[in-house]
């Protein structure tokens, strides 16, 4: 099986990032580094491996459209999977040779995405020697990183939706998976380590702050996968959407330094729906 990887740069630590291409790099036939950064980092990655290509964008296109474009590369440079990654993720070599050689050995002919589970750095150093065997398990979601996608089936699904620019593009494509009729399925016992940035605590809970910039993408996309998808999946669409985008926002704009900014945000979010579904 012939594996492409992309991971998508945006005003990284360039030299966590190339600590974190180091762990999976050698792993592929080719992996597609693609900036979104306003600054070019083209030279930190000249001799650093020769599957490399790296594509400088000088500006932010988002996510869904890279991912896109990294896919079309890959089925046009001949491959069969496309690992997408984070800048911020790595995997342990007991992991990734574990989940190399268990997406070698897999039957794809029904099987659209197949990603791993996110943990803490923290855990990296408890859970990179997890000898337990690999089983693959279907679910409904996957985040992005770490994540395979099935190449053959990419354009049968669709691509990813490029009205999403940030923020659900993972979760829509893996719904659209299974609405065309394939399996999204979770590599248990295989995990995927990141370094998160500072937590804080909200009733006894980890949550994450965010701008206001980036909550608008948050809040906006979240009204529109409702109105794309709580037909079809209800449940997941309530349970992930309207619990959880409303449980965020009180502790948002109660430890918010900008509370006024932030609040503009989500009535701007709700204003510009009707302008996404035209797109």
């Amino acid at each position: 099986m012939k594996k492409a990887g992309v991971v998508i740069l945006y005003n990284p630590d360039i030299k966590d990032v190339i600590k974190n291409i180091n762990s999976y790099v050698r792993h592929l036939d080719k992996l597609y580094v693609i900036d979104n950064s306003d600054t070019s980092h083209e030279d930190s990655f000249v001799g650093l491996s020769s599957n490399i290509e790296y594509v400088a964008n000088l500006k932010n296109n988002g996510i869904s459209a890279v991912l896109n474009m990294a896919a079309l590369k890959a089925i046009q440079d001949g491959n069969d999977v496309l690992l997408t990654m984070d800048q911020d993720s790595f995997f342990s070599e007991e992991m990734v040779n574990k989940y190399s050689s268990f997406v070698d050995n897999l039957d794809w002919s029904k099987i659209s995405v197949v990603g791993v589970a996110p943990k803490d750095y923290e855990d990296h150093l408890l859970l990179e020697k997890n000898l337990e065997p690999a089983i693959l398990t279907p679910v409904q979601l996957l985040i992005t990183s770490g994540s395979f996608l099935n190449l053959k089936l990419f354009n049968s699904v669709g691509g990813f939706d490029e009205r999403l620019f940030i923020d659900w593009v993972d979760y829509d494509y893996c719904l659209r998976s299974i609405l065309a009729g394939y399996l999204v399925c979770l590599a248990s016992n295989i995990y995927l380590f990141h370094v998160g940035g500072t937590p804080y605590k909200f009733l006894g809970k980890k949550i994450a702050l965010y701008s206001p910039e980036r909550y608008y993408y948050i809040f906006r996309n979240h009204l529109y996968m409702w109105h794309k998808y709580i037909k079809s999946f209800p449940k997941l669409i309530f349970k992930n959407i309207l619990v959880n985008i409303f449980l965020s926002i009180l502790p948002n704009i109660i430890l918010s330094k900008s509370k006024v900014k932030f609040i503009a945000s989500l009535n701007r979010a709700v204003r510009d729906i009707p302008k996404v579904f035209k797109k």
